[in-house]
């Protein structure tokens, strides 16, 4: 059986493996980075490297070949561990955005983030450098990055399953803490676009720096404006402290904007009437269901149409 013929079936279509055999032909510098679009183009890279082992005959190179998918499949994450993630598009945001911007340690440390070290100074790992997206627009797509960065790091199994426990533990915190914007709902266009504009405005007439960081491109679809909202402010590394006024302060922000919407086209009306009409005013609004000032306006109406209206 020639070697050509007996490729895909060794390495197979699934395109993790074929991304972790180019990995391991990177580490051993066999070939260089290279981004695949498809996993045809993949085996196409690994059938070049091994046409070029002229001296080898093809049982030989198929030997070499399976302890490269044998390797190849051993460092990947099994795709389990990334179910909690998968299930929620909210946790599939954050995490990818917390990944996306972090450095961390390298084995054999612990994966911890490291904000304050400059990169060189322990080789620190981040996503930045795997040629992955930085401006994706579903959670589909994000979900696919974030399992590449975990396949393509160049770091022993232990830590990258070390990495994705931490991560858990840190959604599990967020994910337990009361909704921070329960008012927010994610198919109210109105509410989504003021929201992610007070963010993109927040702290500007005040000079703040420490800030919710929204997408570089604002969102076109309305869940995905929605969820980058909430992912701002769950990916916001800061003091907690920080975080509770910039709740108290988005929250206050919306009921205020809310107020003044109810009142355009209304105006405040002061008089005096006796105990008794107030008491009935009262009596009436409750028995239909409705507030003092909507009985009020329908009375004025009804009356409008009957005396005025009459006269037309």
């Amino acid at each position: 059986m020639s070697f050509d013929s007996e490729l895909v079936s060794v390495v197979g279509y699934n395109r993790r493996v074929v991304e972790s055999c180019l990995a391991i032909l990177r580490k051993n510098k066999c070939i260089e980075f290279v981004s695949i679009d498809t996993t045809a183009a993949g085996l196409s890279i690994i059938r070049s490297h091994f046409h070029k082992m002229v001296a080898l005959d093809d049982k030989r190179k198929l030997r070499l070949l399976r302890e490269l998918v044998l390797e190849a499949k051993d460092s990947l994450v099994p795709i389990d561990k990334f179910k909690w993630i998968e299930c929620s598009d909210r946790a599939i945001y954050w995490v990818w955005m917390t990944v996306a911007h972090s450095s961390y340690k390298p084995s054999p440390f612990m994966p911890c983030a490291e904000l304050n070290v400059a990169e060189y100074e322990l080789d620190l790992v981040s996503y930045k450098n795997h040629g992955l997206k930085m401006i994706i627009s579903s959670s589909k797509d994000r979900f696919k990055e974030l399992v590449r960065f975990f396949d393509r790091v160049n770091q022993p199994l232990g830590w990258k399953l070390d990495l994705i426990d931490e991560l858990s533990r840190e959604w599990a915190k967020i994910y337990s803490d009361k909704k921070p914007f329960s008012w927010l709902k994610e198919d109210d266009e109105e509410q989504c676009r003021w929201a992610f504009d007070y963010i993109k405005s927040y702290g500007g007439k005040q000079g703040l720096h420490q800030k919710p960081v929204l997408p570089p491109t604002q969102p076109v679809e309305l869940k995905e404006m929605y969820l980058s909202i909430y992912a701002a402010f769950d990916a916001w590394n800061c003091i907690p402290d920080l975080k509770k006024m910039f709740a108290q302060s988005f929250n206050r922000a919306w009921q205020q904007k809310k107020l003044r919407d109810n009142r355009k086209g209304k105006k405040a009306c002061s008089f005096v009437i006796r105990e008794d009409a107030k008491s009935k005013l009262d009596e009436m609004a409750k028995a239909q269901g409705i507030h003092i000032n909507q009985l009020v306006e329908k009375l004025i109406d009804d009356s409008y149409v009957q005396q005025i209206g009459s006269l037309k």
